[in-house]
Order: structure tokens, then C-alpha cells, then sequence
């Protein structure tokens, strides 16, 4: 019985020290409510695989998104070449319109210059008679114009093919009395005659009709007068 009894009573005590040993963790605060409900912590080798799988778990994640972001790098990098090709495409395709735009330029100047002068060499057959009264010159201002050249020239200083192609007044309105007239525009089919009719002229050989004052003037073109035009403050 006595031993019975001592055995009993060494029973209880390892019971109570657990019981205060639990109670310690509890109020410690040490241990969590997971850790009291589960009873035990994990054993060093236990914790030892859990570190371990997740390092690997997290090397795993690493190298998977290092992966990924090679991935992207060489998408960029192919996108990245052929923006630069369609960038030296776009350069070559411009140093090759800016050249054509060059040569555009030499051929329009030389058309424009080729232009003016066929211009200024159909002119040479036009001149202007300025003072002539409106209606003077009938329904056929060539033959007019033919009849009064002959009175107030020589006829030998004139070719012999004399006579004027064609002849208008200046488009507008026909002036007021007593206004100043329209201009007319002649062309002769010699050139030569035309230089005659402005020797004489700037000669001062008098040049009338009806007690009126004639005065001719060579049809230069809008660019010859510009040019003239320069000189008149010299």
C-alpha cells in the first residue's frame, strides 16, 4: 500500500510540473495559440526542411522570373532592330527624295529660265503705241496700224514684208472723254521692223495723229521690267 501510494504521489507531481510548465508558455506569451493548441514546436530537422524548401521554392520563383525577363529583353531587343532598320530605311528613302528635290529644282530653274527666254524673244515682235484716240483705228486696227507706220516711215528703212500680224487695245473699260486712252499692243511679223520704229523714236522723229503726240514702247516682259525698275533710284 505504501508503495502503492508513493508511486501514486510521483505520478501527480510530474502531472502538476507539466501542468505549470504549460501555464508558464501561456503567460510568457512566448507561444502562440497555434503552438498550445498543436502541443509541440517543430524539431530542428523538421525547421531544417522547411528552410530548405523554401529557399528552393524561392530560387525556383527567382530563376523563373529571371527567365521571364530574358524573355522580354530579346522581344525588346528584336523590336528595338527593326525599329532601327525602318529608321535607316526612312534615312536612305530621304537622302534619296532630298536628292530628287534638288534635281527638281536645277530643272525647274532651267525651265523657268528657258521660259523667260522664249518670252522675252516672242516680245522682241510686240510694241506698245500709247495716245491714240478710242475708236480711232476703225474695225481694223492691223491695216491702221500698217498705213500709219508707212506715212511717218521711210518705207525702205522697213523690210519688205512689212505688216502687222495682229493688234488689240488693253482689256478694261473703255475711258471717259477726254481721258487717256487705252494702250494698243501691236506684233509685227520682222522683228527687225520693230527696232526700226524704236531707233526712230528714241531719234525724236516726231510721231503724230490727229495733232496728238505717239510714243512707242518696246513689250518687255513682267521680269525684264522688275529689273529695269531697279535702276531708277541710280
Amino acid at each position: 500500500m505504501t508503495g502503492g501510494k508513493g508511486t501514486k504521489a510521483s505520478h501527480q507531481t510530474k502531472l502538476d510540473k507539466c501542468t505549470l510548465i504549460k501555464d508558464d508558455r501561456t503567460s510568457d506569451g512566448n507561444s502562440s495559440r497555434g503552438d498550445t493548441e498543436i502541443g509541440r514546436y517543430p524539431s530542428p530537422k523538421e525547421g531544417e526542411g522547411l528552410c530548405h524548401k523554401d529557399i528552393m521554392k524561392a530560387t525556383f520563383s527567382h530563376h523563373r522570373g529571371h527567365t521571364d525577363l530574358d524573355v522580354d529583353l530579346c522581344k525588346m531587343e528584336e523590336k528595338v532592330n527593326v525599329v532601327e532598320d525602318s529608321f535607316a530605311a526612312l534615312m536612305t528613302d530621304a537622302k534619296t527624295l532630298r536628292k530628287q528635290v534638288g534635281e527638281l529644282q536645277a530643272t525647274m530653274v532651267s525651265m523657268v529660265v528657258s521660259l523667260e527666254g522664249y518670252e522675252g524673244r516672242s516680245r522682241r515682235n510686240y510694241f506698245l503705241m500709247v495716245s491714240i484716240s478710242e475708236r480711232t483705228e476703225g474695225p481694223s486696227a492691223d491695216l491702221f496700224l500698217e498705213d500709219l507706220i508707212l506715212n511717218m516711215l521711210k518705207p525702205q528703212y522697213l523690210s519688205s514684208i512689212f505688216y502687222i500680224e495682229r493688234s488689240h487695245r488693253v482689256p478694261g473699260a473703255s475711258p471717259r472723254p477726254g481721258a487717256t486712252p487705252r494702250t494698243i499692243i501691236a506684233s509685227i511679223f520682222n522683228h527687225k521692223d520693230c527696232d526700226v520704229i524704236f531707233q526712230a523714236a528714241r531719234r525724236g522723229l516726231p510721231f503724230k495723229y490727229d495733232n496728238a503726240a505717239i510714243s512707242f514702247f518696246p513689250d518687255f516682259s513682267l521680269r525684264v521690267q522688275r529689273f529695269w525698275r531697279s535702276f531708277d533710284e541710280v
